[in-house]
């Protein structure tokens, strides 16, 4: 599971920095009361801009984020790159 949780950039400029999806919120508030670690990620576009940034629990077998949240929802606002944190350093997938 994973969530948008911040607009920046552009996107904050037209809509704030607010998310209003009311299903990214609630899959938030989910990720927030598990037990299981959660990791930060953002979301870039080819110029390096941070569009949104989240968390997600989902890792996989290396310790890494998938890549949904940019699939599914950065393509949509032009994103093409993913970072996460790491070890106290944002890599990216």
């Amino acid at each position: 599971m994973w969530a948008i949780t911040r607009y920046h950039g552009p996107l904050e400029e037209e809509v704030g920095p607010v998310v209003k999806d009311e299903q990214q919120n609630i899959d938030a508030e989910k990720i927030r009361n598990c037990d299981i670690p959660i990791v930060m990620f953002r979301l870039l576009d080819g110029d390096r801009e941070v569009y949104a940034s989240g968390i997600t629990q989902d890792l996989d077998k290396y310790g890494d984020v998938p890549f949904e949240p940019l699939d599914e929802w950065g393509a949509d606002y032009g994103c093409v790159s993913l970072q996460y944190i790491k070890n106290g350093q944002w890599v990216e997938l």
